[in-house]
């Protein structure tokens, strides 16, 4: 009887371990804090979807430009600008330092302005409406504060 008690008393110790294993996660079993580790692939998921979400913006972004310049059905130069902004805001929340998030910034200011240089030739011409040519340059001075803004930090 005492054999099957001290048997029994080291059974349940060998599955306490058990659970005791399974329930410490991935990472800790590498002497990592429980935390610690959580932390570590939230971090890891976040940078792979912040990556996954600027190539979409990068391609939405270059798709409705490239439709807008073509005047196809349906393009509109507010399409192309909150593209950009969107890009913008996916760079900026993947950004580590502030040369990171300078260079966003740039990227922004330098889309709209090559977009108001097209649209000024070809306001030369007649194809482009005085509202658009309005708008685009709204778009780039705003571009430029927002790049003062991040370099005066």
């Amino acid at each position: 009887m005492a054999f099957r008690a001290k048997a029994a008393g080291r059974g349940g110790l060998v599955l306490g371990a058990l659970a005791l294993a399974a329930a410490m996660g991935p990472g800790q079993e590498q002497g990592q804090p429980p935390a610690k580790a959580a932390r570590a692939e939230v971090a890891s998921r976040s940078q792979a979807a912040g990556k996954a979400k600027a190539a979409a913006a990068r391609r939405a972004y270059e798709q409705a430009r490239a439709f807008y310049v073509e005047r196809q059905p349906g393009a509109w130069l507010d399409g192309t600008y909150l593209w950009s902004v969107r890009m913008l805001h996916a760079a900026l929340e993947m950004a580590e330092r502030a040369e990171s998030r300078e260079a966003a910034y740039k990227v922004h200011l330098e889309g709209m302005a090559s977009l108001e240089r097209l649209l000024r030739r070809t306001a030369r011409i007649g194809m482009t409406n005085q509202f658009d040519l309005s708008a685009v340059e709204f778009y780039r001075i705003e571009a430029e504060q927002w790049l003062e803004r991040e370099q005066a930090k």
